[in-house]
């Protein structure tokens, strides 16, 4: 259930019904690109109704090299639920933070939550491109809500992802 911390003005989502409009279009493309390349028109479609015709293509291509941005310099396996999953996990909420610190020009937090999920010399291109599809999608009113402590952590995180996908 979705909450707001009074102490840190922080918004915690436990579950992807949860999730702002925005976010449940950035997991949910997520979970397509990374689990099937059968799904990908999936996500292209989802961004054309999501976009107009010349915002689809700009933000469908920085939405590709976020993703390829994580999977060249991953640092570790990256957990992820499958597309139509009710669970939100922590690393679906680093990929949020991410861009919702991008949106804000947040650039510490930004790159505190790439640290979470890329080596160092991956950071700024991941950073880069989520700043690029946070302007795109803060042109259309998609915007993501603050998610993110002081040190790039999903507010709500207190343990290590679990082992496991379903």
């Amino acid at each position: 259930m979705s909450r707001l911390d009074q102490e840190s003005g922080l918004s915690h989502a436990a579950a992807f019904c949860d999730l702002a409009v925005a976010e449940r279009l950035i997991v949910w493309s997520f979970r397509c690109w990374v689990s099937d390349s059968e799904r990908w028109p999936l996500v292209w479609q989802e961004f054309t109704r999501q976009f107009p015709a010349d915002l689809a293509r700009p933000a469908m291509r920085a939405f590709e090299e976020f993703v390829a941005g994580i999977c060249r310099r991953a640092h570790r396996v990256i957990h992820y639920h499958q597309p139509c999953c009710p669970c939100l996990g922590s690393d679906e909420l680093h990929v949020l933070s991410i861009i919702a610190a991008a949106q804000r020009n947040d650039i510490g937090a930004a790159e505190n939550a790439c640290r979470r999920l890329v080596y160092e010399d991956g950071v700024e291109g991941l950073f880069t491109t989520a700043a690029r599809l946070g302007r795109i999608m803060t042109s259309r009113g998609l915007l993501l809500p603050r998610r993110l402590d002081g040190a790039g952590d999903p507010a709500w995180m207190e343990t290590e992802p679990q082992q496991w996908l379903h």
